[in-house]
């Protein structure tokens, strides 16, 4: 009950009193590119009270966090820091120098203000145009209630709202990972005589880590419901069953998938509309895969019935179809296969010599899963399209694998073996921009919620 109620407490105040103020006008300006490339934004450090160095310190971590939350996406070029600390600061936003930024090649300045109101800090967003038509315009005028206990909440904030209110995309800042991870460092126990591993979840750049369960066993593949309250997963007392827990209510988690219980039951999976689950199951003999209901008081129905193993179901955005991988064509060899919700219509997917742990993106157009036939894995999409195959990452003697789309379909998380561990990292759809997340511990089995 201790870490029910510190999960709790920790998203509760991640969330309060960060919604951005009444913005000082209605701007619906979005930002194109500019001769063919991203815009180029500049983020000189914030403006704060002489002598204050609390607020300064204060004004720079917002910075920095938004900074690197602005260059995660790509939508804007961003001036590295030294060349905005190379023109003087302003003393206002009517007394920005737009020539000395224009010849540093700037399109828009982002500035900002930090000050103290009580016991917030309000923080003022401008974003001034320095260049071509536009120049002097201010299309991103807000004021946002931040509080010192929640500097990275209140960027991440600011950097979802610029991506919408200028650039017309769905950023994941306020969005969060879930994985697995042995970072307790628990040992085996009565309960599960293995060292055990616990569910956490942390903000999309791995800070703000928080334990989900602390039952000292074994615990694997969580996922997240559409509307990020509830986080299903297997655990291990000591049969592999799901439960689903709700992350911001300190009540206990609940049973779903049933079955014998010598049955042992993988792979949870939320439909779009959050009502039901889909996972695999050896309740009949061999893995095959069945669907629940998320609240666990309707049995789960069967949707395959071979002798061979059915495993790991993503569902289409949609929620009209399910993807899963099967042995039925090549024993121990795992490929992929699509039908409708209902079981019907099962139909092989070309995804290559084999297939594991398929993720449907949320536009519907790709799915990523891990690709290769021995160790090192590694990571491929699949345009449902065309059919196209892409390999993501070089094979660089690492193992890659267990990929997971980001809510706004433009990145993966996956887990990899290139930091010396297991770790949690994150790329772009094509594989050229990666990130590491986690760095402590063993990690695997990311999920990635919508945003907050």
């Amino acid at each position: 009950m201790m870490y029910a109620r510190s999960i709790l407490m920790m998203l509760v105040l991640a969330t309060a009193g960060l919604i951005a103020a009444a913005p000082q006008q209605t701007v619906t300006v979005y930002i194109s590119d500019v001769n063919g490339r991203q815009p180029r934004l500049a983020i000189p450090d914030f403006m704060v009270s002489a002598g204050d160095t609390d607020l300064t310190a204060a004004a720079r971590t917002i910075a920095d966090v938004l900074w690197n939350d602005l260059e995660f996406e790509q939508e804007f070029y961003l001036l590295p820091p030294d060349v905005a600390r190379s023109v003087p600061r302003a003393t206002s936003v009517t007394a920005l120098p737009y020539e000395e930024w224009a010849q540093r090649g700037a399109d828009y300045v982002l500035v900002g203000s930090l000050r103290r109101s009580g016991t917030e800090m309000p923080v003022d967003i401008h974003v001034i145009s320095v260049s071509g038509a536009t120049l002097g315009k201010d299309v991103f005028p807000r004021t946002y209630g931040c509080q010192a206990a929640h500097l990275r909440t209140c960027a991440h904030t600011i950097a979802d709202s610029l991506h919408k209110n200028l650039r017309n995309v769905e950023g994941v800042a306020m969005s969060r990972l879930a994985f697995t991870s042995d970072r307790g460092g628990d040992k085996a126990s009565a309960v599960f005589p293995r060292p055990s591993k616990e569910i956490y979840i942390a903000d999309y750049d791995g800070e703000n880590v928080a334990p989900v369960t602390n039952n000292h066993s074994l615990n694997m593949f969580p996922a997240w419901s559409p509307d990020g309250k509830l986080l299903a997963y297997v655990s291990y007392a000591p049969q592999a069953d799901i439960y689903v827990k709700s992350v911001y209510e300190a009540r206990q988690a609940w049973r779903i998938a049933g079955g014998p219980a010598t049955a042992d039951n993988f792979g949870p999976a939320f439909s779009p509309d959050g009502a039901q689950i889909a996972f695999y199951s050896n309740r009949d003999g061999t893995y095959q895969v069945y669907v629940g209901s998320t609240d666990g008081k309707t049995p789960a129905r069967r949707l395959t019935a071979n002798r061979t193993y059915e495993q790991s179901p993503t569902w289409s955005p949609n929620g009209s179809q399910i993807a899963f991988t099967s042995d039925r064509a090549s024993a121990d060899t795992p490929l992929m296969y699509v039908m409708n919700a209902d079981g019907t219509g099962q139909t092989a997917l070309a995804c290559g010599a084999r297939c594991d742990r398929p993720s449907w993106s949320p536009a519907g157009d790709l799915i990523a899963f891990t690709c290769g036939t021995i160790r090192p894995y590694n990571i491929c999409t699949l345009s449902v399209r065309t059919g196209a195959l892409q390999k993501l990452l070089t094979d660089d003697g690492y193992t890659n694998e267990q990929p997971v789309f980001a809510p706004n379909g433009k990145h993966i998380a996956f887990t990899t073996s290139r930091y010396g561990k297991d770790e949690i990292a994150i790329m772009d759809t094509k594989g050229k921009i990666q990130r590491r997340v986690t760095r402590a511990g063993n990690n695997s089995y990311p999920s990635w919620s919508r945003s907050r």
